[in-house]
């Protein structure tokens, strides 16, 4: 065999490698998780603070890439008590009264068309919750806790969602720190 066998050879199996590569990327694209968490990557989703219980207003500006269910979520910091095993039945099964409206537009220039509004009364008034762990703890055994308060689905463009609290300043007592945040629904069906 001569060398230029060899090297056509040698090409050869990278040209098959980069085909099956891109196959692959093509096939993976296809899968929800992968679209969702890429775009995640690209633009890291923004965690605001908002405190409950101080009779304010936010806006929370986002952009969607994907044709997508976006969640509302709104996260507790909450502080581990001597026995860390009961912290998240504990919490998560708590009734925590509130006064938060939301609503959120899709923008479309000057236009704004409500993509979702809704009045909560309470922490019990939510699709659901899980732990996690705060980006910037206020304090060195904070555990977090968020809770899905509701979706909408959104086409690609740039959306706002407003967020009015006038909950008691007592509401303040059952966390440490509390802030908002609005993600893409990963569906595993």
């Amino acid at each position: 065999m001569d060398k230029t066998t060899v090297k056509g050879k040698k090409l050869g199996n990278k040209a098959k490698f980069l085909i099956s590569s891109i196959i692959c990327a093509v096939l993976l694209a296809q899968c929800e998780f992968v679209r969702v968490m890429s775009s995640q990557i690209i633009i890291p989703i923004k965690e605001v603070d908002f405190p409950l219980g101080e009779n304010r207003k936010m806006s929370y500006h986002f952009s969607s890439f994907l044709e997508k269910t976006y969640i509302i979520n709104l996260l507790f910091e909450i502080e581990v008590p001597r026995n860390p095993e009961t912290i998240e039945p504990s919490f998560s099964m708590k009734d925590i009264p509130l006064d938060l409206f939301i609503q959120c537009f899709k923008l479309n220039g000057k236009e704004e068309k409500l993509m979702f509004e809704k009045h909560y009364l309470s922490t019990q008034d939510r699709y659901g919750g899980n732990g996690w762990t705060p980006k910037n703890p206020k304090v060195n055994n904070g555990f977090g806790y968020a809770f899905a308060l509701g979706g909408f689905d959104a086409a690609t463009g740039q959306y706002r969602c407003d967020f009015s609290d006038k909950s008691s300043p007592n509401i303040k007592q059952e966390f440490i720190n509390s802030s908002v945040s609005i993600t893409p629904h990963i569906s595993f069906k």
